[in-house]
């Protein structure tokens, strides 16, 4: 299954799930996902609604389901169909997060977003939209390449190790985390947590 116009097919997400050698084949993220539900429920209100834009084969919004009111949406409709037959999502919405998108001001609880930013040339676009949509207090999570980490430079200095972020032709706005900082403050953002949540990316050593 493909989609016309965008390199997001289902084949593309398969391939993101399998290349970590820390997850079982087709597993997903769960280990970090179920962390960052955890964190959800104890700061968005019980069964609050959840919007996950770029949600994939919807490994996340699986898992996120039973908790919340969860809408997953992608620019991949391809994934989409995908999440709703293979994972039991039950409300999807096509979204492009470069342009407005599907919901009302306020109307979101919270936002995630893993690994989207990255692929946006407009990125100062999507923290706008979502402000404009998550209700007051409400919470966006995000994550992103950090290209400032120990293992970039790690990878950079061996002279022969390059860092996956960048093997990523979909990857056009890989930027430092200072100025994602920004670009979220600019937007009306208030950033109350920043860091890692975990070792990505190995090996960071070359292989005899």
């Amino acid at each position: 299954m493909t989609d016309s116009g965008t390199p997001y097919t289902v084949e593309y997400f398969q391939a993101y799930v399998r290349r970590s050698r820390f997850r079982k084949k087709d597993q997903g993220d769960r280990r970090v996902y179920r962390y960052w539900i955890d964190y959800l429920r104890k700061h968005l209100p019980g069964g609050g609604r959840l919007v996950e834009i770029g949600c994939g084969l919807g490994y996340f919004g699986r898992l996120a389901q039973p908790h919340f009111d969860y809408v997953g949406t992608d620019i991949s409709e391809a994934a989409l169909s995908w999440a709703r037959e293979h994972h039991g999502i039950r409300e999807t919405q096509y979204a492009d997060a470069e342009k407005t998108l599907p919901f009302d001001d306020g109307s979101c609880d919270g936002i995630v977003a893993f690994d989207v930013v990255e692929h946006l040339s407009d990125p100062a676009t999507f923290f706008r939209e979502a402000r404009r949509i998550l209700k007051p207090g409400g919470l966006l999570l995000l994550s992103t390449p950090n290209t400032s980490s120990l293992g970039v430079r790690v990878k950079k200095d061996s002279g022969k190790l390059v860092a996956s972020m960048y093997r990523d032709s979909t990857h056009v706005s890989l930027l430092p985390p200072d100025e994602w900082l920004s670009i979220a403050t600019e937007a009306g953002l208030e950033i109350t947590r920043r860091g890692t949540d975990q070792l990505w990316d190995a090996p960071y050593v070359e292989w005899c």
